[in-house]
């Protein structure tokens, strides 16, 4: 089983399989099946991606500016949540529909972006 292992030696393991080889490993046992969620719900973190644009306490309050005003995050950034891979200098692209874009401006704004 994987889950009596390390931590670290799970994300060793985990890290270069693809999302449906982990899901075939979470399916083996129960312990299995949690080793794996634990490492899905670090690497699957909408709070990590965002980290590099604000600060930890601004994550939450753009995640609900997000949901208010309908906004996607797009480009590298979305592909490498996926994707699990980390694209360097990566900026931060978002759609937004126009009706929604002044709130999400004030929210931008009221972080430090101009």
């Amino acid at each position: 089983s994987l889950v009596s292992r390390p931590r670290l030696t799970n994300d060793f393991i985990f890290r270069d399989m693809t999302t449906g080889d982990l899901l075939r490993v979470a399916r083996t046992n129960t312990r299995n099946y949690n080793a794996v969620g634990d490492f899905m719900r670090r690497t699957y973190s909408v709070s990590k991606l965002l980290r590099p644009f604000f600060s930890e306490n601004d994550v939450p309050r753009f995640v609900a500016a997000q949901r208010k005003s309908g906004t996607m995050i797009i480009g590298s950034i979305a592909l490498s949540y996926f994707t699990r891979d980390a694209y360097i200098n990566s900026d931060l692209d978002l759609l937004v529909n126009r009706a929604n874009a002044v709130h999400m401006r004030g929210f931008l704004i009221s972080t430090g972006y101009a």
